[in-house]
C-alpha cells in the first residue's frame, strides 16, 4: 500500500526524515526505512492562502487567510515598501480585514487592489540585519457565496522596494473541494525521527 503524509510546515530546509515501516502477518514480518532530506527553493518574498475550503463551509461565511511575506535582500536600506494586491473577482472586497502587520503601515482599496503602504520603514538589508530585514501582513476575506464545486481562486502580490521594479509573488491558491473522507488503516507499527542538519 502507498501512505501519504503531510510534512509540517516548521521543518527546517535540510533537516531529514526518517520513516520506518513494520507489517506483520503471522510469523512473517517485513520492515523498511526510508531517509529523506528536506529540500526546497527559497524566495523570501511570498504569499500563503487557506489552501481549501469546502462548499459547505463557504456558505456558512468561512474565510480565507493570507499572508504576504518580504524581506529587503538588497544592499541598502529600504525607505518604503508597498504592496499592492488585485483581489481575485471570486473574493469580496468589502469583507477584507486585516488581521497583522509587522511595521505601521496606511491601508487602502481602491477598485477591487488593496495597496499596503509602509511609508519610513526603513527596513534594514539582509546583509546588515536578517532579522530586521522581514516583514509581512495578513488579511482575511470571503469568497464570494457563489463559487462553485472545483473552483480555483488565485492570487498574488506585487512588492515595491523604493523605486525599483515590483517583485511579484507566487500564486497563492485556495481550491473549493469537498472534504475527502478518511479511509480506515491499521498500521502495526511507524515510527518518524526529525533529525537536524549538521554542518
Amino acid at each position: 500500500f502507498i501512505a501519504y503524509f503531510r510534512v509540517n510546515t516548521s521543518v527546517v530546509i535540510g533537516d531529514s526524515i526518517t520513516t520506518t515501516f513494520t507489517a506483520t502477518a503471522g510469523s512473517a514480518v517485513s520492515y523498511d526505512t526510508t531517509k529523506s532530506e528536506i529540500r526546497s527553493s527559497f524566495d523570501p518574498n511570498d504569499k500563503f492562502s487557506t489552501p481549501s475550503l469546502s462548499p459547505a463551509q463557504v456558505s456558512a461565511g468561512r474565510v480565507i487567510n493570507y499572508k504576504i511575506r518580504f524581506q529587503n535582500t538588497g544592499n541598502d536600506t529600504a525607505f518604503n515598501v508597498v504592496i499592492s494586491d488585485t483581489l481575485n473577482n471570486l473574493l469580496q472586497s468589502n469583507t477584507l480585514q486585516v488581521t497583522g502587520t509587522s511595521h505601521p503601515c496606511k491601508i487602502t482599496v481602491k477598485d477591487k487592489v488593496v495597496y499596503f503602504e509602509f511609508r519610513n520603514i526603513l527596513l534594514p538589508d539582509s546583509n546588515v540585519n536578517q532579522i530586521g530585514s522581514n516583514g509581512f501582513v495578513s488579511f482575511r476575506i470571503k469568497p464570494v457565496p457563489s463559487v462553485v464545486l472545483n473552483t480555483d481562486i488565485p492570487n498574488n502580490a506585487a512588492i515595491y522596494f523604493d523605486y525599483n521594479s515590483p517583485i511579484i509573488t507566487n500564486t497563492a491558491i485556495t481550491r473549493i473541494v469537498e472534504p475527502v473522507s478518511p479511509v480506515p488503516l491499521n498500521l502495526v507499527a511507524f515510527n518518524v525521527i526529525r533529525q537536524s542538519r549538521t554542518t
